[in-house]
């Protein structure tokens, strides 16, 4: 058998337990969100293609998660079977050796990559702001939905609200009680009989209308105690459905929501607050080596999937899942800890953000090396074997 015939045959191995695993992942994921955005069109009453939209708009920050995750796993899989069953040693005895096994594992990781790059650099972000316009429509158009009865609500910046009923149909509120703590550090609270809010498109507002209450305000001076009480039969309160920190006219971007060039385009322009010159700068620098660090994770994983799969052959079935899972946890907590280094701790963002990457593939590398060589090394065998057996006690 020639070498390009055994390549291809690994080939749509890996891409038959990928196209799996990412599906599997993928649906692991969703479906959490899935009773959400089901209980917005059952109990708000949220036109099905707005939560369709919504969905749509999530999947590349989850498929930015699971593709990695996939790749790996169906690496994983992939040799650990053709470990077990012998076909390694048989494609050594004819010549194939390691370095030619890894040369469509390598093609495929690229091509992932790519796929990622577009999630990282574009899509994700682009879908971050989708989720955000969609959920201020729909709270145009159903501004009541995310609020429920008999419950404390902090949906809106800066408002407490409790409601002893809420008609989500005509978007009146019964019983309404409200701490505002949108004036500085001072708190206002509202009562009032009832309520309706009314949605302003024009200017992204709600104006929640008040009928026959009181406001309880704190007018203390110094020394002297004071709280003033106001009567009123109607009272307005305006509430903004944008996020200053996240709006493109009335404030900068948040990093999260910046596609790369937006992001290079910040981090060439001068930094609002004088007295928090550096932070703005450390969260920009940290995002972009994320979203890089992310672009290039399944190759990264690809070159430790390989000697853990030839060396996992002996495991039971979900010895594979579980390592890629512990690769993968171990991976992503490090650069979350990492990213938080250095936005809060002003650490080096290059040396910071890219030290766990520069391990993972010191480690990948020995470990490859190690396999070519036969001297195959498993550092994950303790855990698994330690969790088979606890799971056949069971």
């Amino acid at each position: 058998m020639s070498a390009l015939r055994i390549q291809t045959y690994i080939a749509r191995e890996i891409v038959f337990n990928f196209v799996l695993s990412l599906t599997l992942f993928t649906f692991i994921v969703l479906l959490s969100r899935l009773l959400k955005l089901t209980d917005l069109v059952i109990g708000s009453g949220v036109a099905l293609s707005s939560v369709v939209a919504l969905f749509i708009a999530m999947l590349p920050s989850f498929l930015l998660i699971t593709m990695p995750l996939s790749f790996l796993l169906a690496v994983l899989l992939t040799f650990a079977r053709m470990s077990a069953e012998s076909e390694i040693v048989a494609m050594k005895a004819c010549g194939i050796s390691i370095y030619k096994m890894s040369g469509p594992v390598i093609m495929l990781a690229l091509l992932v990559c790519t796929a990622n790059a577009y999630l990282a650099m574009y899509a994700e972000p682009t879908g971050q702001k989708n989720m955000r316009n969609i959920a201020i429509n729909v709270a145009m158009e159903k501004a009541s939905s995310a609020l429920k009865a008999q419950v404390f609500n902090d949906t809106f910046p800066g408002l407490m609200l409790f409601a002893d009923k809420v008609f989500h149909a005509t978007n009146q509120l019964q019983g309404v009680f409200i701490c505002d703590t949108r004036i500085g550090s001072q708190k206002t609270i509202i009562t009032s009989k009832t309520g309706k809010l009314v949605a302003d498109k024009s200017n992204n507002k709600l104006l929640l209308h008040l009928n026959n209450g009181a406001i309880h305000r704190d007018s203390s001076t110094g020394t002297k105690a004071s709280l003033q009480i106001i009567n009123f039969t109607t009272y307005d309160i305006n509430i903004s459905m944008e996020d200053t920190s996240s709006t493109e006219g009335s404030g900068p971007i948040r990093p999260k929501l910046q596609t790369i060039t937006q992001l290079f385009n910040s981090l060439g322009e001068p930094s609002l607050n004088a007295k928090h010159t550096m932070l703005p700068k450390f969260e920009l620098k940290a995002e972009i080596y994320e979203r890089f660090i992310l672009l290039f994770s399944p190759l990264l994983f690809s070159l430790i999937a390989i000697p853990l799969g030839i060396s996992s052959h002996r495991s039971s079935k979900g010895a594979g899942f579980t390592v890629s899972l512990i690769v993968f946890m171990i991976f992503y907590m490090l650069l979350s800890v990492s990213k938080t280094l250095v936005i809060e701790q002003g650490w080096p963002p290059a040396l910071t953000m890219l030290a766990p990457s520069f391990t993972f593939a010191a480690c990948g590398v020995f470990l490859f090396i190690s396999a070519a060589k036969e001297r195959v090394m498993h550092p994950f065998r303790p855990v698994v074997v330690y969790l088979n057996s606890t799971f056949r006690r069971r």
